[in-house]
């Protein structure tokens, strides 16, 4: 996250393969989350499968919109360098937070 790319300057590509790379993120990082786990264990509780599965895809449409909203304005306000440097200070507070909570659950 802190490694800053002078010499690259994205491509603008079509909406279309934006669309595709998109959904293709969004289905692998949530693949095996606890939200499907769930969704699975609400389709089979309720018996509709395609009610449930058809309402979690807009849930997760939603949730995703809101977060892309949000960025793009947060974009247009913040230079890209602060931004990485901002989500790389957080990731690792995160990280090191997580260890602690682990170190002293095992004392």
């Amino acid at each position: 996250m802190l490694k800053v790319d002078v010499h690259h300057t994205p491509r603008i590509r079509s909406r279309r393969s934006s669309l595709y790379a998109t959904s293709l993120v969004i289905v692998l990082t949530e693949l095996g989350d606890k939200t499907w786990i769930m969704t699975i264990a609400l389709a089979t509780r309720f018996g509709q499968p395609i009610a449930v599965f058809s309402r979690a895809l807009l849930a997760f449409a939603a949730i995703d919109g809101v977060s892309i909203l949000l960025a793009g304005s947060l974009g247009k306000r913040l230079a890209m360098g602060k931004v990485r440097q901002i989500s790389a200070i957080v990731f690792m507070a995160i990280g090191i937070l997580r260890l602690l909570e682990i170190i002293y659950a095992h004392s």
